[in-house]
């Protein structure tokens, strides 16, 4: 009960606490199992994520945990893979992950983790995005979009970068066109400026280009 109230409240050194007062108890493997998950919170919410890396590794491993615990456990686990640059790892656990939330959200909307779903999508975009994934990254990105509100600012931080992998994948048309938007709909933001600089330096090249012998600078 004592550790339900602090998991509430967020008081991640009392759980701490709690966790030291009964090592000594033989606890249930489900009482064990739910002071395991408490203390891997408690060492995320405190940034010590190495601390509770394989907290969460022995916790996923044993497939035990609740469906909403479960996801969680492959959400840490997969930003602990990204970390480490394990790309494949943190792509495969951060696809579980999101699958999961995504089901969580879908069986009961009141309790969907928004912030956790967004941050995953967002993660999957940058993983997918370094191994050259670079039809699943826009695909994340326009899933992410889905999980912004209109006014949010964020959405065009997400353009932006959907703008540059489009330029990866050397679609110049839709890069244009999206830097376009950006720089029409946001004049004197960071993005908007970004936009319009980088349209600017484009055109120039293409009239120098015009007048090179090779047709090319």
């Amino acid at each position: 009960l004592v550790l339900s109230i602090y998991l509430a409240q967020d008081q991640w050194r009392s759980v701490r606490e709690v966790a030291k007062r009964v090592e000594l108890w033989e606890l249930s493997p489900e009482s064990q199992q739910q002071l395991d998950y408490s203390l891997a919170l408690a060492a995320e919410n405190l940034d010590e994520s190495e601390t509770a890396a394989p907290i969460w590794q022995k916790l996923y491993e044993s497939g035990a945990l609740p469906p909403s615990q479960q996801a969680y456990a492959a959400f840490f686990l997969a930003r602990d893979a990204e970390r480490e640059r394990e790309l494949e790892k943190a792509y495969s656990l951060g696809k579980e992950a999101l699958n999961m939330l995504l089901e969580q959200s879908e069986r009961n909307p009141n309790a969907a983790d928004l912030g956790k779903i967004r941050t995953q999508l967002s993660s999957l975009m940058d993983v997918a995005e370094t191994a050259g994934r670079l039809r699943e990254a826009l695909g994340f990105a326009e899933q992410y979009l889905q999980y912004l509100p209109a006014q949010d600012t964020e959405r065009t931080a997400v353009q932006y970068r959907m703008a540059r992998i489009y330029r990866k994948q050397g679609n110049l048309d839709a890069w244009k066109t999206t830097l376009t938007d950006i720089a029409a709909k946001n004049p004197g933001t960071v993005y908007g400026q970004l936009a319009s600089s980088e349209l600017k330096a484009a055109a120039i090249a293409e009239d120098a280009a015009r007048y090179s012998p090779t047709g090319r600078i």
